[in-house]
């Protein structure tokens, strides 16, 4: 037994670096925590850098496209009002809405205060990869732009509400817009008025 392990340390492949304490992930904690954290932190989308840390990545691969902390949010102050959207995340013209009130024509974004850039928050850039992120967010406001007025384009009101007035009080938020999609939904459901010769005239589109 001892002399085929003493052929076995013999036989290491030629250049071959020896494991000692320091460079051995099973004998050395903080190199294995070291070669897992390496191995983790690539980006969670292609199009990003990679993150600066596990914790920088969690965050990132937390981030959800639907169903986001604001929007439920929003949604149970709308429930407390007794007022429910037609849709949530529906596509219109090719542009995902957050809620739809499809009676009140009124489409209904809901923009986290960091990845939209709020003007109000302004949140500062990450301290790596700041040029990149400048980039990114100045493409994601002009997205919500182009977005909107493809809506508008459609016959629909778009409202857009901010993370920071659901932190400061969801439920006045939700009120306000379930007063505006109450009173549009009355407006859209009126008869309308008729011309002299039994035509029916045209109803200006209300803007929020």
């Amino acid at each position: 037994m001892a002399s085929s392990r003493t052929n076995r340390r013999l036989t290491r492949p030629t250049g071959s670096v020896p494991r000692t304490r320091a460079n051995d992930p099973r004998r050395s904690p903080a190199l294995a925590a070291t070669n897992r954290a390496g191995a983790r932190l690539v980006p969670t989308d292609p199009r990003n850098p990679p993150p600066s840390s596990l914790a920088v990545r969690a965050v990132m691969s937390a981030n959800r496209a639907s169903a986001t902390g604001p929007e439920r949010e929003l949604l149970r102050a709308l429930a407390a009002q007794r007022v429910r959207p037609t849709r949530t995340n529906a596509r219109i013209a090719g542009v995902r809405v957050d809620l739809l009130f499809a009676r009140a024509r009124l489409a209904v974004f809901v923009h986290g205060c960091f990845w939209h850039a709020c003007r109000v928050c302004r949140s500062p850039l990450p301290r790596r990869h700041s040029e990149f992120w400048r980039a990114k967010f100045k493409r994601n406001r002009a997205r919500d732009l182009r977005q909107k007025r493809l809506l508008e384009r459609q016959g629909l009101t778009v409202i857009e509400i901010w993370g920071h007035e659901l932190e400061n009080d969801a439920a006045r938020t939700g009120k306000r817009l379930a007063r505006l999609a109450s009173s549009r939904r009355r407006k859209s459901t009126r008869p309308k008025k008729r011309s002299r010769r039994g035509q029916a005239l045209p109803r200006a589109d209300v803007r929020a």
